[in-house]
């Protein structure tokens, strides 16, 4: 997630959208009106979610089914869902008691904790959160919003990091919207009036990297070679395409360098949205969004540039999607390491001075690092009251200390194998600290002490050597709005 650069007023407040709000560094995300809540780790798992929605646009509303594979629920199973009202509902296809209310719906399984459980749900409404609705150029457009758990507006679930899981997403919609969502696209029918596409995502991640969106989009495409093979990549336009792909042109370049640095794109296929959200950017599963206004605004290569956010939500792919967090006091290790990544990235294409200025700039931007707060907090937190810029800018910076403690060589092999275990085990910053104080020659317990539970800032950097890993690579717009390849793949 990029966070925006100035405060906005949520979109709710404006045209039938749930919305994000960035204020003065210290809250993002109050929903429809409402407070930041905590939101706690179900005693459940979702860890398949099989929806269909029907989605009227004029009204951004909804007529759903999810199916979803549950364990853990035990007798009292209880799944985070708003506002949509339940019109019926099944456990192992019998009807059982059920008990909804604003935020929740409790459901009497008569099942034991050991038991793995189909649940169906049907429902209906026009959810007050999580999905946006607005006209753009005088065109619907609608899309959804997820962190921390906003999903739960039009998804039954169980709505937590700690809680990643697979997805079969059926979207009906209205047959002039061009449409987008997590996965890939398995098919697709359209008829004079409707529109049906089925989306998969067959890698786990939280469920606030759910999304989807249909408007008046442009859609460029091809395919880039990487570790798997051949990866459909596309770029889902409201702007001018032509000036919006140029300036999206080095996104394929950036997944071949986190590929070297990460291991392989966690998904199969890749595709870049712009959208209206007042923020600038979001990690989406396999569709990261770039604001749309971003594209006509001037600004330097740090200061919320369409590639730049591009690139941060992109390196969100492997660390925050993939590699899900386990709490959300880890937070400073998501949204930190892809500010730094995107910090790497730039040292890679444009220099070390130049990534160099930046990691300065992150130093110097608090006006008093004394006050700082630690990184992982002793107590849990509220996510949406505790995600802001010391998250991005510190966590980077403390990265970067822990890189040049540990070498870059160990540093790289390190993150590697936290995401090529990612299947099996969370991200934390105890399993970092872990990992360090057992196969690196640093003092981790000191290095964590001060730097992560204590509120002590890294020294200015003063290097950001670009690792060797890959040839150049680039995209280039030519011949017309679409998207052409210019280089090999790196050898591998």
């Amino acid at each position: 997630m990029t966070l925006a650069s100035s405060c906005q007023q949520p979109q709710h407040l404006r045209a039938r959208a749930g919305g994000w709000l960035f204020a003065a560094l210290c809250a993002l995300w109050l929903g429809a009106c409402d407070a930041p809540r905590p939101v706690p780790v179900p005693t459940a798992h979702v860890h398949h979610y099989d929806v269909t929605l029907t989605l009227d646009a004029e009204r951004a509303h909804l007529t759903g089914h999810a199916r979803l594979a549950v364990t853990g629920g035990g007798d009292g199973l209880s799944l985070g869902f708003a506002n949509l009202r339940v019109d019926s509902l099944r456990v192992n296809n019998q009807r059982v008691a059920y008990d909804q209310r604003s935020d929740a719906i409790r459901i009497t399984t008569g099942r034991s904790t050991r038991d793995t459980l189909m649940v169906d749900l049907w429902y209906v409404g026009a959810p007050h959160m999580g999905l946006n609705q607005e006209t753009y150029a005088g065109e619907r457009l609608v899309y959804t919003d997820g962190w921390p758990d906003e999903v739960r507006g039009w998804l039954p679930g169980t709505h937590h990091p700690a809680r990643p899981a697979t997805l079969d997403l059926t979207l009906v919609t209205p047959s002039d919207l061009e449409v987008i969502a997590s996965g890939v696209a398995v098919s697709q029918t359209r008829d004079a009036e409707e529109r049906q596409t089925r989306w998969r995502l067959d890698a786990p991640v939280p469920t606030y990297a759910f999304g989807f969106a249909a408007g008046p989009f442009t859609t460029l495409s091809d395919t880039a070679q990487v570790a798997a093979g051949p990866l459909p990549v596309s770029l889902h336009l409201l702007t001018d395409p032509e000036p919006a792909a140029e300036a999206l042109h080095r996104v394929p370049e950036a997944v071949a360098f986190f590929e070297e640095l990460l291991g392989p794109y966690p998904f199969a296929s890749l595709a870049v949205v712009q959208l209206t959200h007042p923020y600038a950017g979001m990690e989406f599963a396999a569709m990261p969004t770039v604001q749309a206004g971003l594209f006509d605004a001037p600004g330097t290569l740090w200061t919320h540039t369409p590639e730049s956010v591009a690139v941060h939500e992109l390196a969100h792919q492997w660390v925050g999607n993939a590699l899900s967090m386990a709490d959300w006091r880890d937070l400073w290790l998501v949204e930190g390491m892809a500010t730094y990544l995107t910090a790497w990235f730039y040292a890679h294409v444009a220099g070390e001075a130049v990534a160099l200025e930046h990691l300065r700039a992150l130093h110097d931007g608090p006006s008093d690092h004394q006050a700082a707060a630690p990184l992982y907090p002793e107590n849990p937190v509220v996510p949406a009251a505790h995600l802001d810029r010391e998250l991005y800018n510190r966590g980077a910076l403390v990265l970067h200390q822990l890189r040049e403690e540990m070498g870059t060589a160990a540093f790289v092999a390190l993150w590697q194998q936290l995401i090529e275990d990612a299947r099996t085990t969370l991200l934390s910053t105890e399993r970092l600290e872990e990992a360090v104080a057992s196969g690196a020659d640093v003092d981790a317990g000191t290095f964590f002490a001060t730097y992560v539970y204590g509120r002590t800032y890294p020294a200015v950097p003063d290097r950001l050597a670009p690792p060797e890993v890959l040839e150049t690579a680039a995209w280039h717009t030519a011949d017309g709005p679409r998207y052409r390849r210019t280089m090999s793949p790196p050898a591998r």
